[in-house]
């Protein structure tokens, strides 16, 4: 639908705003779109929507827009009236003074009209009613004399290539060889003028046959006017608003299920990422991790060094049973070194994974939990409209269930 402009205080975009709210509230949108601040400029909108409306013979919805302009208008209150400072005192009218002075005027004045008529009963004006008829008959003389003029201006006011076109399809139309849907709204203007000049032949030819189809296929013309509003046609209102309230409802759980979707399939496509990546974080990690094979890690005491320096002091002392003793007690304590080293080594790296796998942990936490708060923001921007939008409904089904009661019951108006 084409939205005219008008002018108000803000730029086109807010003019195109107010215009989206009052389609909104055409549509079937509860009225909470409007607020104080922008109540005047929807009102203007809604104004203009009813006219065009009207233009295109769309009566339900003008009605319609113009009980919503009634309500709008009636729940703004508006501004106290401004003091007048500057304005002169006024002093209270005695009324009843005024009135006795006139009262009293009248009848010096009726009297001096009777003595008038005594005095000089000749003078008198004669037949004073008729005259004033004639004037009054020669004024309505003129007046259709003036009218009569003005109505051949306007007839004649068509081309004789028009006129003869439009004869022609007149004279289809009166031997129903036409439709009357033929005439387009462009010709109409030029029909209905040729329909004047053809009656005003017929009427003084005294073809009071072609008179009475004139005026039928004139009258067919003429854009029929609404009938009064029934409870018949307040149901039809009320079920075609529960139609768009059912069709607004759908297309919104339809918008909601589309985000959301999308919502979770870019969440999937993210948590992958994220997954690749930690993994290569673990792999390099697990690569940093100190390793039991790794000798740099193992270092001998300096009580097992003793050990062995005198192992060697004893062979070339040649105390071979002493060097086998030692010996013996040194491998023992280079075991418990040795177990003693991979001990520590595996808890450095058990404490080190532990605390790289709660890391992971608490990041794929920290993604999910900011992944459903998206989603659940986007379910509950919806579920706002949507709460709206079926109170809207509950209160239309309601006043169609009455109008429909009413129906049944043969309750017309």
């Amino acid at each position: 639908m084409s939205v005219c402009s008008f002018s108000t205080r803000g730029s086109k975009t807010s003019e195109q705003h107010y215009f989206d709210i009052a389609n909104k509230l055409v549509d079937g949108e509860p009225p909470v779109l409007v607020t104080n601040k922008n109540r005047r400029n929807v009102i203007i909108a809604l104004v203009t929507l009813r006219n065009e409306f009207e233009s295109l013979k769309d009566y339900a919805k003008a009605d319609f827009t113009s009980r919503l302009i009634c309500q709008l208008s009636k729940e703004h209150t508006p501004p106290p009236p401004k003091k007048k400072n500057n304005l002169p005192s006024q002093t209270p009218t005695n009324y009843s003074s005024l009135a006795g002075k006139e009262s009293i005027s009248s009848t010096n004045s009726s009297r001096d009209y009777q003595n008038s008529a005594r005095q000089t009963p000749n003078k008198a004006p004669k037949n004073s009613a008729s005259g004033c008829q004639n004037d009054f008959s020669s004024f309505n003389v003129s007046c259709r004399s003036n009218i009569s003029s003005s109505n051949e201006q306007s007839v004649r006011f068509i081309n004789d290539d028009d006129f003869y076109q439009m004869s022609d399809l007149i004279d289809d139309l009166m031997k129903n060889k036409a439709d009357i849907n033929e005439v387009t709204p462009e010709n109409r203007r030029k029909m209905i003028l040729a329909l004047r000049i053809r009656r005003e032949q017929a009427k003084q030819a005294r073809k009071y046959r072609e008179v009475s189809k004139i005026d039928t296929i004139t009258e067919a013309l003429q854009p029929k006017k609404p009938e009064g509003r029934t409870n018949k046609s307040r149901l039809k209102e009320a079920q075609d608003r529960i139609k768009i309230f059912d069709a607004r409802l759908a297309e919104l759980h339809q918008t909601r299920e589309n985000e959301v979707n999308h919502l979770l399939a870019q969440r999937e496509i993210e948590y992958n990422d994220l997954q690749d990546s930690l993994a290569k974080q673990e792999e390099s990690f697990m690569k940093t991790l100190p390793s039991v094979d790794d000798p740099s890690f193992y270092h001998s005491s300096a009580k097992l060094m003793e050990m062995w320096e005198n192992e060697k002091r004893y062979v070339d002392g040649f105390d071979y049973d002493a060097a086998i003793i030692l010996s013996k007690r040194a491998d023992e304590l280079e075991e418990e070194e040795i177990r003693k080293t991979k001990k520590s080594i595996i808890e450095s790296q058990n404490r080190r994974k532990e605390k790289w796998f709660k890391d992971k942990a608490q990041a794929l936490d920290t993604f999910k939990s900011r992944w459903d708060l998206k989603i659940n923001v986007a379910h509950e921007k919806y579920e706002k409209f949507i709460d709206k939008i079926e109170m809207a409904k509950k209160q239309v089904v309601r006043e169609a269930k009455l109008y429909e009661r009413k129906v049944r019951l043969g309750i017309k108006a």
